[in-house]
């Protein structure tokens, strides 16, 4: 694999943001105990959300999703993981189902996915009656252990224009909801595949990404458009950190998709170059670490979304590729 490309970029902000003079919230707080003395109490420990995103369809938002997930757990058997589907479209709606078809135990069809979480939330805000929110009802385990799966499901397109009809906080309901939280907060990772869409044009996208303290873009260097895609994304994640000024994004970028085992063709290679002038230029921290486009990522509609690292651990070059990825994240992220 030519390691002349680099393949995977770090967007972190290294700098810190600029509050406004507001202090920061605390994550201790001390009180003082039955002695007189300042007892610290530490919070219930949050989990490391990362979503899986970029304004565009077929950048293998899924793939990296299901195979980084399977990874993570993988590499970190003493953590849980969970991977969320958040795409209503049918498309990864159907491939994180493929994914599930192949990491589910048993037989038995999925929990109810995100789109009833979601129509919970909505209708405990208009007040209708519900019956008591549930983790298992919205979440799947699966083969791989520590690992669960929450689908799109079928609504999830209704169930986002709702969202879209709330007068206050629209953006926020999953971020401000305690049952959401309580519940990915039971594991130490979360992926989230999301829309190929603006974050513009997605409420559902908006609450995705204000939930995460962590991004993850994956990038097909085929065409210009793409470049110009991610461009936009961080553009529109540097509006997110003005007005969540105590949250640090820490976003990466890496080429999901390298023809040849990373060498590519003149223009994939001329794109590359052009990202890492732009990356240097804003101080993004330039990896290298590539998913060469072997016959598992460019396989058949029926297993394009099987996670390599799942049925081909051993000798597919995604897969050991995925599972160094996310050795680099955890140590990114110290986790």
């Amino acid at each position: 694999m030519n390691s002349t490309y680099p393949q995977f970029l770090h967007l972190a902000n290294r700098a810190r943001l600029d509050t406004g003079g507001v202090k920061r919230e605390r994550h201790d707080r001390e009180e003082r105990g039955e002695s007189g003395r300042n007892v610290r109490q530490r919070r219930a420990p949050r989990a490391t959300m990362c979503a899986v995103a970029t304004p565009k369809g077929g950048d293998t938002k899924t793939t990296s999703t299901s195979n980084i997930g399977v990874a993570w757990a993988k590499n970190n058997p003493a953590q849980r993981v969970l991977i969320i589907a958040s795409d209503p479209c049918a498309g990864s709606a159907g491939g994180l189902a493929t994914v599930g078809r192949q990491l589910f135990l048993g037989d038995s069809p999925p929990a109810h996915g995100l789109d009833e979480l979601v129509r919970y939330l909505l209708d405990a805000l208009e007040n209708r009656p519900r019956r008591q929110f549930l983790d298992h009802l919205f979440v799947s385990r699966t083969k791989v252990e520590n690992l669960d799966v929450m689908v799109a499901g079928r609504d999830l397109g209704s169930v986002k224009e709702r969202m879209g009809h709330l007068r206050y906080g629209q953006n926020r309901l999953l971020k401000n909801s305690e049952h959401f939280q309580n519940l990915v907060n039971k594991y130490d990772a979360v992926f989230v595949d999301t829309e190929g869409v603006s974050a513009d044009d997605s409420v559902l996208l908006r609450n995705v990404l204000f939930c995460c303290d962590k991004i993850l873009v994956p990038m097909v260097p085929s065409t210009e458009e793409s470049f110009s895609r991610v461009k936009e994304l961080d553009n529109t994640l540097r509006q997110f950190r003005a007005e969540l000024c105590n949250v640090e994004f820490a976003t990466s970028l890496f080429f999901a998709r390298v023809c040849n085992g990373g060498v590519g063709t003149a223009a994939q290679k001329e794109l590359m170059n052009k990202v890492t002038r732009w990356a240097r230029q804003s101080d993004i921290r330039v990896l290298n670490n590539t998913i060469p486009d072997d016959e598992l990522v460019r396989a058949s509609a029926t297993v394009k979304f099987r996670p390599v690292v799942q049925w081909r651990p051993g000798s597919s070059p995604a897969a050991k590729q995925y599972l160094e990825v996310a050795n680099v994240l955890a140590r990114l992220w110290r986790l």
